[in-house]
């Protein structure tokens, strides 16, 4: 919020396009999917706790991570490709590149 305060002092629209635009792709490709495995672990080991398998809890944690670390390659290589993605979709070349 403080960056498009910024921004917008800086009358230039496909700046404060760009930076909003940035923020969405980054809270539907990456935020969203992280947060969305790691609901499901807090529940995974929510339960083993409760169940007193303490050990079961460490296993959940660690496939957790190495399934946290393969996600991250396809949103890495998404994002790493956002400006064609965007222009592709008929978003403006500026706000595109900003975005990136």
């Amino acid at each position: 919020m403080v960056n498009l305060m910024y921004l917008g002092h800086l009358d230039n629209d496909a700046l404060i396009g760009g930076v909003s635009m940035g923020q969405a792709c980054m809270n539907l490709m990456g935020m969203s999917i992280i947060l969305g495995l790691n609901s499901a672990l807090d529940t995974l080991v929510s339960q083993a706790a409760g169940a007193g398998k303490i050990e079961l809890c460490g296993v959940y944690l660690n496939q957790a991570r190495l399934i946290m670390t393969v996600m991250f390659i396809p949103i890495l290589i998404l994002v790493m490709h956002i400006e064609q993605f965007l222009l592709y979709v008929g978003q403006n070349h500026q706000v595109a590149f900003y975005a990136k």
